[in-house]
């Protein structure tokens, strides 16, 4: 509880902002691969966007490690 009021006097905070997006955009992409499951057309753009940002996390989440390894 105090821990909430702590976080409510601090107000909006970048990182609360860059976790809405993050929200908003994840939802988007597994709105569209259920609309493209059950048949619909979805933007072909909007397929290779999703491909891409795939390939860079599964990137991000290989070198991770590594750089926590080096910082140690």
């Amino acid at each position: 509880m105090d821990r909430q009021r702590r976080h409510d006097s601090q107000g909006v905070m970048e990182d609360d902002l860059n976790d809405i997006k993050a929200d908003i955009s994840s939802f988007r992409y597994e709105l569209l691969e259920i609309l493209q499951t059950n048949g619909m057309k979805t933007p072909q753009s909007t397929q290779r966007r999703r491909s891409l940002l795939q390939l860079l996390s599964l990137a991000c989440f290989a070198i991770l490690p590594l750089l926590i390894a080096r910082a140690i």
